[in-house]
């Protein structure tokens, strides 16, 4: 059955068949017919002249409803035909004598316009090559980027300002002291010519402090009486400023000195608060001996300039001026044909079905006046060509339109659309060589959706490749009708296609593509290939319309995500879709200003929306709420926006909510941002992957996140180095071409906010590592006894020419590198042979491991979850003393990783004494008290090992860590457990033999509850501490779940291995949400005596650790030896060697007294007071007799 129009409405003409009578009241103009059986685009059979088309060759709806049903839910359930309603339209006047293009336009029926007059047909072919005229036209993504540009010079940094390094800010005490002990120091910038002058100060102050006071009272200390006479009698506090020792972190001024993370952490590792007081001033990079490179980006966009196109348009003119000399010569026309081709190859081998129906109309033509009908088409086709490309790539200039017959004077409200929402899928191009190989046919799904929510599905039947001019195409020519209105349409609403073949051979040997049962053939056969989304309204509210070519993005099996910006044509072997919307003559705007309506319907049964008027208190409420609105179309919105100002402010931890891709509004997401915009520092640079994740969910690129991102980094040069790095290795690995072009263009609105130096910087950095990546690769290819030579040798070299330039570390840009230890850098023996180096800088050393081969995406994330989790601990009052590091990925499979130091692997500890020391309880204890011989620090060492130990069995088992044998566990010499390697998480047990060797929710074994116990096998009371603290960490877990969660939803799209929504269930299920604290509590308990009774963890570690051995070179290890038994100079009951150059001469040595300890057994320690050169402090160790006798027997051999 013919779908029936309105009486005001007459079938559809086909605009390249002149002897089709002319319709009596305005058409729908569609340049689109179906193919003849023959797999021609055109009938060559008949005469183009004197062809009789029925109303059935005309209607593509007709040709659609022949082969598939449609209706809001999924095509293959309706039974009946869409009805599609297209209203008569106002102030639409024919002004010219050009000719339509070849596209959908609804038109107005008005018999004064006199359009069932044949001459307005007839002039449609008097278009002539010089109408094909090039102008400025920017196309969204130009237009977006350049109001980027011009908010951010509202942040621009003036003049040579230094942006400095803060240190992060949280919003709680890290420390539960009152008061803190401070060594300040002063840096290079002091003076060092004056007699007699004070270096550094140790005081005592509140943790609540402000940074201000604490630099009044430093400042007061050190300078001279004069300079404050000299400045009016004030101290100069603008001018200096507090900073970590040995890095150019500042401190904030006007913040609590107790809500600095580095106080809990140094705190917590035993270590004294060490600042540096200095000018508010960095060094420059010196770039006098490194030429300055450009900063090349990854993705290149393949687009034709316009000089391209202009080269194009004359070529073709002039081949077609030479087709005029003989009409009847159909040779000369071959260069004619020849232009036209490398037109469509140069466009991504795009070859339209119009074009091509022209090009077949234009070989026939053999008299004057099909010829010029011949020609007409041609030229149509190839504007409407040039016009798609230059719309769907980043372009800032265009055809001049031929539609000026029906010009637009007006703009409608959405408000007054009551059409349908109708798309013609046209044909696919650009089809990979694989493809034509190995499917039969393809069919495309398309997806009206609003965030995650689908407002109708179209599904057609297969089509198969076809072949004309040398290009191969699939000639689709469907369209899909959603039966929704677009008044009822949200301003964010995506079009999300996806494509999928029918393979030649299914997986069983048989020919699928010959089925007749359509359904069964997609659900048994098919594959999924591509997907595109596209934004149906531009960023400022205008309904797209009219012709588009679409890139299609690979998808391998990962599903169409429909969400983020318009795709463009940049990579040359991206599929390509002709896409057409019905193109009205007005534009169609989305309504600007919404009005406050709060009535509700009486179809609002929800409770949340119902009841949301008694929910504003709740802060933590609003995205449930949203989440619960029945539509987000204008009529609702009026709903919902009221209750964002009525609201109580939202704590950023929950607005990070409001991010994901559930809130697709352009102004839920800005009060987001607001939001966002308030959380501390820390809690701001922590959160820096999911935010630089969330731009994938940005419709727009002007967007108030990218903004935020861009102002944040103008403030805080931390900042800005750490989202740069963020940007690029996202740049490299980027799978969407639509999400890297975009993070480029971040990248490179970071470059040009012009922070001072800030671009020397990164371009040494970018130098660095290159050098760095062929260290590894130059390594890897020498035998593994050169190895070390090799690498010592390119790092002097790297030492020599790079490091002299002050290279910022990008794992931590405040420490400033001033060389490289060479003899401090070694490799270890894993598969991807990592490298360790040791930078120097003026006060300190700093060390990385940089790794080539492993995807350190993975553990990157993994350690942010992780200080998430110590985060909600220490809100709380909670410490575990965790222990976490920094891991940055740089590219791809590559990065840095933070080296913990004074710490040992538990299999170098079990090794210690053979291959057997995994099975012996006491050798973790005694290794504790090697390393901390004083009582107090064997105490504190207990205390650190019980508590870290609790955090990492929450963490591991909550985040499912495999492969946790005992080199992927450490150690420090003060007793804190962290974990390190994760590779295999979520679940992803490591397998052995097809046997799981993660058999225990997490690794407690027989000697780690040991030393809990405090050195003994009977449970203490210290153990049920140990399950206390473990307990009460997961139920903190459980209570704060929705933002570990949240994280990880971000990371769902990110591509990183294992981070998906089957991770999201995994953490879900393992915090046990469906119980209540004491039941999750009891749970917990048992997993702990689980993991304590099982056997298998240490089988193992013994199995790791024989391995280990094997492959050791070390002779003394082979034979149950420490590793450092190798070394002469190390003593057994010292963890280091200490030097005169690192620790000073000692001048004297003084036994004082001694003491009577008990580790676990009674023995008496001597106190020995230590005197070095050039320090003021007394240093006071613990030795016993045995030591001493140790010692003794040293000196003599």
């Amino acid at each position: 059955m013919i779908q029936q129009f309105p009486s005001n409405l007459t079938p559809f003409q086909i605009a390249f068949a002149p002897s089709s009578p002319p319709c009596e009241r305005a058409p729908i103009l569609v340049q689109m017919r179906q193919p003849p059986k023959n797999g021609d685009l055109i009938d060559l059979n008949h005469s183009p002249r004197t062809a009789s088309i029925s109303i059935e060759e005309l209607d593509p709806l007709f040709n659609k409803r022949k082969t598939v049903s449609i209706s809001t839910t999924d095509a293959r359930t309706s039974s009946s035909p869409p009805k599609t309603t297209i209203p008569e339209y106002q102030n639409c006047q024919p002004t010219s004598s050009k000719t339509l293009p070849n596209t959908i336009v609804a038109v107005k029926t008005n018999s004064k316009n006199n359009l069932n007059d044949k001459s307005i047909f007839s002039r449609q072919y008097s278009i002539t090559v010089a109408d094909l005229v090039i102008c400025k036209a920017k196309c969204d993504a130009i237009r977006q980027q350049e109001l980027l540009r011009e908010k951010c010079q509202t942040f621009f940094v003036p003049g040579e300002k230094d942006v400095l390094f803060y240190s992060p800010l949280v919003d709680y005490f890290t420390t539960t002291a009152d008061t803190i002990k401070l060594v300040v120091y002063k840096d290079h910038s002091w003076r060092r010519d004056l007699p007699d002058d004070q270096n550094s100060v140790e005081f005592t102050c509140d943790v609540r402090s402000t940074g201000e006071e604490i630099l009044m009272d430093v400042l007061l200390r050190f300078l001279p009486p004069e300079v404050i006479t000299a400045n009016d009698g004030t101290i100069p506090l603008d001018k200096y400023g507090l900073k970590l020792f040995g890095f150019d972190e500042f401190i904030n001024a006007k913040a609590a000195i107790g809500k600095h993370p580095f106080v809990g952490r140094n705190l917590s590792l035993g270590k004294d608060i060490q600042l540096e007081i200095g000018t508010k001033k960095l060094t420059q990079p010196k770039l006098n001996r490194l030429e300055k490179t450009i900063i090349q980006s990854k993705i290149q966009d393949s687009i034709l300039s316009r000089d391209d196109i202009e080269k194009l348009i004359d070529r073709f003119s002039k081949e077609l001026e030479k087709c005029h000399k003989d009409y009847t010569d159909t040779k000369i026309r071959q260069s004619t044909l020849q232009i036209i081709k490398l037109i469509c190859t140069l466009m991504k081998q795009v070859q339209p079905n119009d074009l091509a129906a022209a090009l077949d109309l234009f070989q026939l033509s053999n008299t004057e006046d099909a010829f010029k009908l011949a020609e007409g088409n041609l030229l149509r086709a190839v504007h409407r060509l040039i016009t798609m490309y230059c719309k769907s790539s980043l372009t800032n200039f265009s055809l001049e339109s031929l539609n000026d017959l029906f010009k637009p004077l007006e703009q409608r409200d959405l408000r007054h659309m009551e059409d349908n929402l109708l798309i013609s899928i046209e044909s696919l191009h650009n089809i990979p060589d694989p493809w034509v190989t190995s499917y039969a046919s393809f069919y495309i799904q398309v997806h009206v959706m609003h965030g995650l929510k689908s407002f109708g599905l179209f599904t057609e039947t297969p089509k198969k490749i076809v072949k004309k001019h040398q290009f191969v195409t699939c000639p689709l020519q469907s369209w899909a009708d959603f039966n929704v209105q677009l008044l009822s349409l949200p301003r964010e609403t995506q079009i999300c296609i996806l494509l999928y073949g029918i393979p030649k051979v299914d997986e069983n040997g048989e020919a699928p593509g010959t089925s007749a049962n359509f359904n069964d053939l997609r659900q048994r056969s098919s594959h999924e290939l591509a997907s595109a989304s596209i934004p149906l309204f531009n960023d400022e509210g205008f309904l797209l319309q009219g012709p588009i070519m679409l890139p299609l993005s690979l998808t391998q099996d990962r599903g169409a995500h429909p969400w983020g910006p318009r795709p463009l044509i940049r990579n040359s072997t991206d599929p390509i879709l002709v896409v057409t919307l019905v193109e009205y003559p007005f534009d169609i705007i989305f309504p600007k200003k919404i009005p406050s309506t709060i009535c509700l319907q009486e179809d609002d049964k929800k409770t949340l929306w119902s009841n949301r008027g008694a929910l504003t208190h709740l802060p933590e409420s609003l995205p449930l709420v949203l989440g619960s609105s029945i539509a987000w179309d204008w009529a609702n919105l009026g709903n919902i926006y009221p209750l964002l100002d009525e609201w109580t402010e939202l704590p950023p931890i929950f607005a990070v909510e409001l991010l994901l891709p559930y809130f697709q509004d352009i102004k839920v997401r800005e009060k987001a941002i607001n939001y966002i915009r308030k959380a501390p520092s820390d809690f701001l640079f922590n959160l820096l992957p999911q935010l630089v994740e969330a731009l994938r969910f940005e419709t727009f690129e002007n967007s108030n996140l990218a903004l935020f991102l861009l102002e944040t980094a103008a403030k805080d040069r931390r900042f800005s180095i750490e989202l740069y790095w963020q940007l690029q290795h996202r740049i490299e690995s980027a799978t969407n071409s639509s999400y890297g072009a975009r993070c480029q263009l971040l990248q490179n609105e970071l470059l040009n906010i012009k922070i001072a130096h800030f671009q020397d910087e990164i371009t040494i950095q970018h130098k660095f590592l290159n050098e760095i990546d062929k260290v590894a690769r130059e390594m890897k290819e020498v035998p593994e006894n050169k190895m070390m030579a090799t690498l010592h040798t390119f790092l002097y070299d790297i030492n020599d020419r790079v490091m002299s330039t002050n290279v910022r570390v990008p794992l931590n840009p405040s420490f400033l590198c001033t060389g490289i230890s060479v003899k401090d850098c070694g490799y270890f023996n894993s598969l991807t042979k990592p490298i360790r180096l040791r930078f120097t800088g003026v006060r300190t050393n700093f060390d990385v491991i940089y790794k080539i081969g492993d995807d350190l995406r993975q553990d990157a994330i993994v350690l942010q979850i992780v200080r998430l989790m110590n985060d909600i601990w220490l809100n709380e009052q909670l410490d575990l003393r965790m222990i976490t590091f920094r891991c940055l990925p740089t590219g791809i499979k590559k990065g840095m990783i933070e080296l913990v130091p004074d710490c040992r692997p538990l299999c170098e500890i079990h090794s210690s004494q053979g291959a057997t020391g995994v099975f012996k309880d006491d050798i973790l204890n005694n290794w504790l008290i090697k390393n901390n011989p004083s009582e107090f620090q064997y105490k504190a060492a207990l205390e650190n090992f019980q508590r870290s130990c609790a955090g990492w069995c929450v963490a591991t088992y909550v985040l499912g860590i495999g492969d946790r044998h005992n080199d992927n566990i450490l150690v420090t010499t003060s007793g804190h457990v962290f974990h390190i390697d994760f590779g295999k998480y979520m679940g992803d047990w490591q397998m052995a033999a097809g046997f799981k060797r993660d058999r225990v929710p997490f690794v407690l074994t027989q000697d780690m509850a040991y030393v809990i116990n405090g050195g003994t096998q009977t449970t203490t009371e210290m153990f049920q501490k140990f399950i206390d603290n473990c307990c009460k960490a997961f139920n903190l877990l459980r209570q704060n779940c929705s933002l570990m969660v949240n994280i990880m939803r971000f990371m769902a799209c990110s591509d990183i291995p294992g981070m998906n929504q089957d991770a999201v269930a995994f953490v879900q299920g393992n915090l046990m949400l469906n119980l209540n604290e004491t039941e999750a509590t009891t749970q917990f308990t048992r997993m702990i005596e689980e993991s304590l009774r099982s056997k298998f963890p240490r089988w193992n570690f013994f199995a790791h650790t024989l391995v280990q051995i094997k492959n050791s070179s070390s002779i003394i290890s082979k034979l149950g030896g420490s590793f450092d038994d190798c070394d002469p100079n190390k003593l057994s009951f010292t963890s280091e060697i200490c030097t005169m150059k690192d620790d000073g001469r000692i001048r004297e040595a003084n036994v004082v007294s001694f003491e009577k300890w008990f580790m676990p057994n009674k023995v008496y320690m001597y106190k020995i007071e230590v005197k070095r050169e050039h320090q003021a402090v007394v240093s006071i160790i613990y030795r016993s007799y045995a030591e001493f006798s140790l010692l003794i027997e040293h000196f003599l051999h």
